[in-house]
């Protein structure tokens, strides 16, 4: 199979088949940017199950999906105020496309097709309420997000 890695110091996505073969670069050109093909801080990425790879781009306050296998099939599916930094993300079980993403004291609830996000939990703005939530997890019906 094949394994995709965000490679945040090097500002790319990695493809990589085995241990044998070179990895291939999905998108980023090694030096963060913010233009086509350029990423910086990659900090995470998910594989859907159509194999669409998204990824979020976090200085750039971004999530990306990939269609395919080139930079020519990455675009942004959502975009960030500059307090939300978009760290992990989770895709939705039941509803295609969409998907949580963490950032700042917040979780958010993206449609995935470029429309708004909504506040999930937290309120962004009280650390003891939620402080730079970093994983996310459904329960194992799918019913749950934890």
């Amino acid at each position: 199979g094949e394994y995709v890695i965000a490679d945040q110091q090097n500002h790319r996505v990695q493809i990589c088949k085995d241990t044998t073969d070179p990895c291939v670069t999905l998108i980023g050109t090694g030096v963060a940017g913010s233009g086509d093909n350029q990423l910086n801080t990659p900090y995470y990425v998910a594989v859907g199950p159509a194999g669409e790879i998204y990824i979020t781009d976090a200085v750039n306050l971004r999530v990306l999906k990939c269609t395919g296998r080139d930079s020519t099939t990455c675009s942004s599916v959502a975009t960030f105020p500059n307090t939300f930094y978009p760290f992990y993300l989770l895709l939705d079980k039941g509803t295609p496309g969409s998907f949580y993403v963490t950032g700042g004291n917040l979780v958010k609830k993206c449609p995935g097709d470029g429309g708004a996000c909504v506040d999930f939990a937290g309120d962004g703005q009280d650390a003891n309420n939620l402080g730079g939530p970093r994983g996310l997890a459904f329960s194992e019906d799918g019913a749950h997000v934890y």
